[in-house]
């Protein structure tokens, strides 16, 4: 077992992981939504410069989906939790919806400031709902994870790279419906790939983090070096590869290896000092959030599409430096947008209204697993104990 695992401890290592995958996020919106990709007609510096970026950041999306398998594989996923996660998300896009009815702006169609008191039945939010989907399911393959010993658990995270990364690039076709990484299946795979690294120690002499950091480094400059000799063959369009380049997704093999590769690297990291955990902690804690806020359809579309196009007028260098210190900027900013949300919380007792009504939704779970175990035993002659997956296949066939 990791030290990482070790019961009440947390892995402060991890949590720079959330605020650094989060950052990778915002940046990646920035290059691409905000504009920047779009101002480059030809393969130069710049170009290759914000290329490099995307393709880095890319791993962004497997790297919240490996962290929860990381930290969450031996823990109980409850109705509370999936409770909180659904009031964090309405509060944060209500929330904003009231600010743009009291201040009030004529480029906001009404529809838009409509929606965001629906923001679960509008789909505004994908991977939220990929991620939701895959929560729901966390007790089966927490089952399934904890029956595995190890050495099946790396052979099924290795079949998972030669089927669902290598296969569908090889052959260009989806065989698996992953969506390109975008689905609640994708994100399940890689929540058991995440749990093999928390459940077993995996560093040590071979894998120190900075080695880790490079390796995913590399990843991600091979990456670049294809998209950008494809550029230049094929031609630019308007910041993007005519065609589309069409192997940058999230289950590009490169892309999971370097969301491999980052993940190893924050696992080992140690720190110190109760002011750097205290930061560390309190930064990360609105991730999620950071997320909600920034992509929620009314700041992303009206205050953040096509907003970062002056970036352009630096070169490389300089560019890159400010879209970094752009997307902490806006971290920031989320984080502190988060907190009063919270304190609102807290001063109106939501939070406590919302840990009865978890507290009680898990008691009705409880009262119908335990129905259903009791028709299992009576239909297979019961449960192993610690062995869920082979009762579920058992009452399938």
């Amino acid at each position: 077992m990791s030290n990482a695992q070790v019961k009440g401890e947390r892995n402060y290592g991890i949590e720079l992981f959330r605020i650094f995958s989060m950052l990778m996020i915002v940046i990646l919106h920035i290059n691409m939504n905000g504009g920047l990709m779009g101002c480059f007609p030809n393969v130069d510096a710049k170009y290759t410069t914000l290329w490099f970026g995307e393709t880095f950041c890319f791993a962004s999306v497997n790297c919240y989906a490996l962290i929860s398998g990381y930290v969450m594989y031996n823990h109980k996923a409850t109705a509370g939790k999936l409770l909180n996660m659904w009031g964090q998300v309405f509060s944060i896009s209500a929330l904003i919806g009231l600010y743009f009815i009291i201040f009030k702006d004529a480029n906001i169609p009404a529809d838009k400031i409509s929606d965001a008191f629906r923001p679960l039945t509008r789909s505004q939010y994908w991977y939220f709902t990929a991620y939701f989907g895959m929560y729901i399911i966390i007790p089966i393959l927490n089952g399934a994870i904890n029956w595995m010993e190890k050495e099946l658990h790396k052979k099924v995270c290795v079949l998972i790279f030669i089927f669902f990364t290598i296969m569908p690039i090889a052959f260009k076709n989806d065989f698996f419906r992953t969506g390109n990484g975008s689905s609640t299946f994708w994100l399940s795979l890689m929540y058991i790939v995440g749990s093999y690294f928390g459940k077993y120690e995996v560093s040590g002499k071979k894998f120190k983090p900075l080695l880790c950091g490079l390796y995913g480094l590399i990843c991600a400059v091979v990456l670049t070096v294809i998209v950008v000799v494809y550029s230049y063959n094929k031609g630019v369009e308007t910041g993007y590869v005519t065609g589309q380049f069409d192997h940058l997704f999230y289950t590009n093999p490169l892309v999971v290896l370097e969301s491999v590769f980052l993940l190893m690297c924050f696992s080992q990291l140690k720190f110190n000092s109760k002011k750097v955990k205290t930061v560390i902690k309190w930064f990360a804690s609105s991730s999620f959030s950071v997320y909600l806020i920034h992509v929620q359809p009314i700041i992303f579309d009206f205050r953040f599409n096509g907003k970062f196009t002056f970036l352009s007028q630096f070169n490389a260098f300089i560019m890159a430096i400010e879209v970094v210190l752009f997307a902490i900027l806006i971290y920031i900013a989320c984080t502190v947008a988060d907190k009063i949300r919270l304190l609102l919380f807290k001063y109106l007792h939501i939070n406590d209204c919302l840990t009865i009504m978890g507290n009680k939704l898990d008691r009705l779970f409880t009262f119908v697993l335990s129905k259903i175990q009791y028709v299992l035993s009576t239909k297979i002659g019961g449960c192993p104990s610690g062995q869920p997956p082979l009762c579920m296949y058992a009452i399938l066939n």
